[in-house]
């Protein structure tokens, strides 16, 4: 299993890049279990 580390430095409410960020980091979990 290979191992993968977001790093935000905005929360993922208010900004659309945050948003993204957040589904990003969702489908990425999703997709390696």
């Amino acid at each position: 299993m290979k191992k993968i580390a977001f790093v935000f430095t905005q929360g993922p409410h208010g900004t659309s890049a945050g948003r993204e960020g957040l589904d990003a980091l969702l489908a990425t979990s999703a997709l390696t279990e």
